[in-house]
C-alpha cells in the first residue's frame, strides 16, 4: 500500500512539474535546462565509476507558472552525505518535497540555506520556491 502511495505521488509530481517532462525553455534564473552536480553544485568533472552521488537540476520556465526549479539529489553510497544544492536568486528557497528514506511521506519543509543531508541509499527532491 505504501509502495503505491509513493507512485501516485511521484505521478502527481511529475504531472505538476512540466520542466521534468519537457524542456520549457534555454533554462532559467541564470541555469542551464539541464545539468549535472556533484555534492558541491557545479564542482563535478565527468563522473567516474566510483562516483556514489549525483545531482540533477532541471530549470525551466512558463508563462503561466513561472520558473519551475527541480533538483533531484540520488545516493547510491552506504554513508550519508551532505550535499550543497546550487545558490537561488534571493527571493527563492530550496523546499524538500521528497525523501525516500523516511517510511512516512515527509511534509515540505523548506530549507534554512542551501545545505542538506542526503541519507545513505536514498533519493531526495527538491524545488525551488
Amino acid at each position: 500500500q505504501d509502495m503505491f502511495r509513493f507512485f501516485q505521488s511521484m505521478i502527481r509530481f511529475r504531472k505538476e512539474h512540466r520542466v521534468l517532462r519537457t524542456n520549457l525553455s534555454n533554462g532559467t534564473c541564470g541555469f542551464p535546462d539541464v545539468s549535472f552536480h556533484g555534492t558541491t553544485p557545479w564542482q563535478q568533472g565527468p563522473f567516474s565509476n566510483h562516483d556514489r552521488y549525483v545531482g540533477v537540476l532541471f530549470t525551466g520556465s512558463e508563462r503561466d507558472t513561472g520558473p519551475q526549479l527541480v533538483y533531484v539529489a540520488s545516493n547510491a553510497w552506504w554513508e550519508d552525505l551532505s550535499i550543497r544544492l546550487p545558490d537561488l536568486p534571493a527571493s527563492m528557497s530550496w523546499v524538500a518535497v521528497v525523501d525516500t528514506a523516511e517510511e512516512q511521506f515527509p511534509a515540505p519543509r523548506t530549507l534554512s540555506g542551501n545545505e542538506a543531508l542526503v541519507r545513505a541509499r536514498s533519493v531526495m527532491v527538491f524545488v525551488g520556491r
